[in-house]
């Protein structure tokens, strides 16, 4: 078992996508290779904390291991 810490995931946020200077042509690709690269990585036994601004919180289910997340400014009730 691994311990992880992330923050700042931004599911489904088109913005961050100029503002951080993504590599991703759109949010849909952006979302699934978060997801592809976050289940190569971390196993169903890891513990993550998610240090805030994961932006749609739905993508949790979709995500390995047992999962913390403090919430950050991003994550309002219409990200829900």
């Amino acid at each position: 078992m691994s311990v992880f810490f992330i923050a700042d995931l931004h599911f489904d946020d088109e913005r961050i996508l100029r503002y951080e200077n993504r590599p991703f042509e759109n949010v849909k690709q952006m979302n699934e290779t978060i997801i592809k690269n976050w289940n190569y990585n971390v196993t169903k036994n890891d513990i993550v904390f998610i240090l805030g601004d994961i932006g749609n919180e739905t993508y949790i289910k979709e995500l390995n291991g047992k999962i913390y997340l403090i919430k950050g400014n991003h994550d309002t009730k219409k990200n829900q």
